[in-house]
């Protein structure tokens, strides 16, 4: 079996256009209703949602590019169910792909240590709450 994992693969940072982030809230999506759409702003809305989010994928593979936010060319990626990973995002340009963790040895990244730790913690959040 397989999982499907939405990635931004643009230059530039994840974010959704406001079409595809009012149908996000309107599917009562937890990350979207803490957030707000300001229409002046280029931030990345819900940069923070769980990638295998089955509203996110209906949403991305329903709308295509038109669920693009800003500078952002998401597209849905299919892994191994049974892979433990992760998103990685080139610092540089903001594309991303989906790796699988493993153990790195050596002083760490404060940035990286960062986001690997953000990560651990989201998916602990995911698990928790019964996500597959």
């Amino acid at each position: 079996m397989t999982r499907k994992v939405v990635i931004n693969h643009g230059v530039g940072r994840f974010s959704l256009s406001k079409e595809a982030f009012l149908l996000l809230r309107g599917l009562d999506e937890p990350t979207a209703l803490n957030e707000t759409f300001d229409e002046g702003s280029v931030e990345a809305f819900c940069s923070e949602i769980m990638r295998d989010d089955e509203k996110l994928l209906f949403i991305v593979e329903g709308l295509r590019e038109r669920a693009n936010g800003v500078a952002a060319d998401l597209c849905v990626v299919e892994i191994p169910d049974d892979v433990d990973w992760q998103v990685v995002k080139e610092h540089s340009t903001g594309r991303e792909w989906v790796a699988e963790r493993h153990k790195t040895w050596g002083k760490p990244d404060p940035q990286i240590e960062a986001e690997q730790l953000l990560a651990r913690w989201r998916s602990t959040l995911h698990d928790s709450e019964g996500g597959d």
